[in-house]
């Protein structure tokens, strides 16, 4: 389906328990993506991965459980300065790591 929508801007996986970190690196790859929300979907870690995404201004990972100070980095790593809103709200793992990251 995301090959067939290489132009895609907005995408909301809103509570998609079978999604995979396999399935982020797909999305990671959509040059044209500038949204992506990623609301209580739990089983994702690799967020770093959304750093090859030129676009992205926006992420929403609210609700998810295991995002963890080091993604939280890696995301600030890859994304930079180009990201103009990231939704961390009821992510309990985010820790002060994730903080001076950003």
């Amino acid at each position: 389906m995301l090959a067939a929508a290489p132009g895609l801007e907005f995408l909301d996986v809103t509570r998609c328990p079978e999604l995979t970190d396999a399935t982020l690196a797909r999305v990671a790859a959509l040059e044209g993506l500038r949204e992506l929300v990623c609301y209580a979907d739990a089983g994702l870690g690799a967020y770093g991965l959304l750093g090859r995404c030129p676009r992205l201004r926006r992420l929403d990972c609210t609700g998810s459980r295991t995002l963890g100070g080091a993604a939280v980095a890696a995301v600030a790593a890859a994304a930079g300065p180009r990201l103009e809103e990231l939704v961390l709200s009821w992510c309990p793992a985010v820790d002060d790591a994730g903080a001076v990251a950003l």
